[in-house]
């Protein structure tokens, strides 16, 4: 009887082992059907163009440098991005003189962190900047104004060459001013010694004898 028991007892347990077992294999399957479903309904969400989330400009004034931090969510991934500054362009990522381009992905699902950095901030830094970033749904453009009001104009080659260009043009300008000047100065002075001469000469009688007494005195001496 004890045999039989026992034999029951593991054909009881043998059943149980291989009831369950269809039963995790159908559970496992369950997950991951539904893991591949929520992935891909996060992959299709906020299908579209490219959306601005957060921008934000920050100034560190012991490096005297300015940056522009613009957040982005698109799905799909940006092909293309562009910095615009007056009639400058910068893709990204990028360098340009005195500005750096650089993008990153957050943590955050479809979003990635577009930076704009300033070296050596001037007042004529204080623009609008506009952000360009296109995916395949679609483009979309965002103006940033970057304003810090303490800091003079950065001399750069360009300024530098303007202002020398100003001041040669405003000396050709009086140089020619007092060339003229002297040139009226000098034919008025002319003229003046023309008239001193002719104030010296002689009045003659407009007519009678005394006239013809006087030219012919006149006529003698020259």
């Amino acid at each position: 009887m004890k045999g039989l028991a026992k034999h029951i007892l593991l054909a009881f347990i043998a059943a149980m082992f291989l009831y369950q077992k269809p039963i995790a294999q159908a559970e496992t399957e369950y997950r991951k059907r539904d893991k591949k479903a929520t992935f891909m309904d996060s992959e299709s969400q906020d299908f579209g163009p490219p959306v601005i989330e957060s921008v934000k400009t920050t100034y560190r004034e012991n490096s005297n440098q300015g940056k522009i931090q613009v957040t982005v969510c698109a799905n799909p991934p940006p092909q293309t991005a562009e910095w615009r500054m007056r009639n400058l362009r910068l893709n990204v990522p990028g360098r340009l003189e005195f500005y750096a381009a650089e993008v990153s992905r957050m943590a955050k699902l479809h979003c990635y962190m577009y930076i704009l950095k300033i070296d050596n901030v001037g007042v004529q830094d204080q623009i609008t900047y506009i952000l360009k970033i296109t995916n395949d749904r679609g483009s979309k453009f965002e103006s940033i104004s970057f304003n810090n009001t303490n800091n003079p104009l950065r001399v750069t080659p360009q300024v530098l060459l303007i202002i020398t260009a100003t001041l040669f043009v405003s000396a050709c300008v009086l140089t020619i001013c007092l060339t003229l000047k002297g040139l009226a100065s000098e034919a008025d002075s002319e003229e003046n010694v023309e008239m001193a001469g002719l104030d010296r000469l002689p009045s003659l009688p407009v007519s009678g004898p005394e006239y013809l007494q006087e030219r012919r005195v006149l006529e003698t001496h020259m």
